[in-house]
């Protein structure tokens, strides 16, 4: 839960990257990547929470 909370704690930084077109470690992303990066975050952390069960309900934990 921890690592999902992480991405959604980055997220904002991945759409300013996008929208102000921000060298990533030094080196240019393609505009296309760049959206392309933010949207898979959002399938990566839905991921990250059904892999950690934190989508069960409570009376099935």
């Amino acid at each position: 839960m921890l690592l999902g909370i992480f991405c959604l704690a980055v997220l904002p930084a991945n759409i300013n990257m996008a929208l102000n077109d921000i060298p990533m470690f030094g080196s240019h992303v393609h505009p296309v990547g760049a959206w392309f990066r933010v949207a898979m975050q959002f399938p990566l952390i839905l991921w990250i929470l059904w892999a950690t069960g934190c989508w069960q309900r409570a009376d099935a934990r």
